[in-house]
């Protein structure tokens, strides 16, 4: 089962990043095919120095080996290595509705903490998405923040299997009900964006410092306090076994102990917990080179794995468009390509076009091409054009003929108007009006005379009036 998840790398990764998912990810690299990428795409939304992104990738990669991610079990990969990622993004974007990422709260709440909003992080879960379906993953670990984004990658992934055939993995979410929202210093859930982290390989002194900054109510040590919800009992939980939590619990009730106690027991905890990561993260720091092997040969490993399902995507989408866009009427069945036809007459012209095209309308084998189209609606329109374009030639046809019949029958009219008024001109002629006298016979019979022979004089046309 194909198994993938990335992490941000917006800065020094902390307790949330490893309850929340890099556990996980080190557990399942033993029964699963495990894909994991470090995602600086994504952290661009928020970090824009380019030097401290570079840091930030390279103590992530140390982080994952530290805390025993195998490269020989897994695949663990830089994001901006695979571009094809971003090309699978702006195809998925074409399919997702505006008001699907409208509906984010993740995006709200980032831009109610003050975070500066533009298309990168609104556009989050699209290119989330393509992290997701570029790969064909099965199961995704998330945490209860990110489960939405979850379900737009399922939806963008049905509508794209929709239009265009099983071409994409639907992924499943997996997600830990005890660890899925770890609380940072302040009770917010713990994130790099509000400052409220702690971090994992922090030195002695650093760990002390910011445990002491965890946020507590104002209560004396004398009273008794209730540990569910307390900042400090919940982040001990990660750490503490039934036996240690049942402890500091009855202790939290039964009065005379201070906050400043807790937290030098999760102090003691969190050192204890990654004393050995620790360790072998100093000595893999001592060795740059084997960092970027271990992020080259990734990369190979992931490109060479996951280029067929973005490539199955784009030509499922070029054969698509080559179906969508094809005439109805290709060149060698129109009657106007045909050089035999060059000199037939319209009528005869559009007859044959429309024999030749409803016998290739009522086909068989044009109607089992059209019900075997992976784009079924598609196809049902190019053949509901085909229909119009028939009646269309039809209607074409019929009205040129009997256009033809009036233009003719108006000929015919005119003709017999003519031959009427050269007789009603002859008569006139051989029987002078009273008061004229008679034309002269070489005269026109049509043409008037006066009685000189002269034509009569044109009458003088009146001078405009000065403006």
């Amino acid at each position: 089962m194909r198994y993938l998840s990335g992490i941000q790398p917006s800065g020094i990764l902390h307790l949330g990043n490893y309850f929340g998912a890099i556990r996980q990810h080190i557990r399942s690299q033993e029964d699963h095919d495990a894909y994991y990428f470090i995602a600086d795409y994504h952290a661009l939304t928020t970090l824009k120095e380019p030097e401290k992104l570079r840091g930030y990738v390279r103590d992530a990669v140390l982080d994952y080996l530290a805390l025993g991610l195998d490269p020989r079990k897994a695949v663990i990969f830089r994001q901006s290595d695979v571009p094809e990622v971003t090309e699978l993004a702006w195809i998925l974007s074409t399919l997702t509705p505006m008001g699907l990422l409208e509906r984010c709260t993740s995006y709200k709440d980032k831009i109610a903490k003050g975070i500066d909003a533009d298309h990168g992080l609104f556009a989050y879960p699209v290119l989330m998405a393509a992290d997701i379906l570029l790969y064909d993953a099965q199961r995704v670990p998330v945490g209860k923040d990110q489960k939405q984004h979850l379900e737009v990658t399922r939806d963008i992934a049905q509508r794209f299997n929709h239009l265009y055939g099983e071409t994409l993995v639907v992924p499943e979410a997996e997600i830990d009900e005890r660890t899925a929202l770890v609380p940072g210093i302040d009770g917010q859930k713990m994130s790099k964006s509000y400052g409220n982290t702690i971090e994992m390989f922090a030195t002695e002194k650093q760990l002390k410092k910011t445990c002491g900054k965890i946020v507590t109510d104002s209560r004396s040590v004398e009273e008794p306090k209730e540990p569910e919800g307390n900042n400090v009992y919940e982040l001990f939980k990660l750490f503490a076994t039934e036996t240690e939590l049942a402890d500091m619990a009855s202790r939290y009730r039964a009065g005379g102990y201070g906050y400043g106690e807790a937290k030098m027991a999760l102090h003691a905890k969190i050192l204890e917990y990654f004393g050995p990561a620790r360790a072998r993260r100093e000595e893999l720091v001592k060795d740059p080179g084997a960092v970027d092997a271990i992020l080259r040969d990734g990369a190979s490993r992931a490109r060479g794995g996951t280029a067929h399902p973005g490539a199955r995507a784009s030509r499922r989408r070029a054969a698509l468009a080559r179906a969508c866009s094809s005439s109805p009427c290709s060149r060698s069945t129109c009657s106007r390509s045909s050089p035999e036809r060059a000199g037939a007459p319209p009528q005869a012209e559009g007859k044959s076009a429309i024999a030749r095209t409803s016998s290739a309308a009522r086909s068989p084998g044009a109607c089992s091409a059209a019900r075997r189209s992976p784009c079924s609606r598609s196809s049902r329109r190019a053949a509901a054009s085909r229909r119009c374009a028939l009646w269309d030639m039809r209607s074409s046809a019929s009205g040129c003929r009997s256009s033809a019949g009036a233009a003719c029958a108006r000929r015919a009219d005119a003709v017999r108007c003519s031959e009427r008024s050269s007789s009603c001109s002859a008569a006139r002629a051989s029987s002078p009006i009273p008061g004229r006298a008679a034309s002269s016979p070489g005269a026109s019979p049509s043409t008037p005379s006066s009685s000189n022979g002269a034509h009569p004089p044109r009458p003088r046309r009146r001078s405009a009036a000065p403006r």
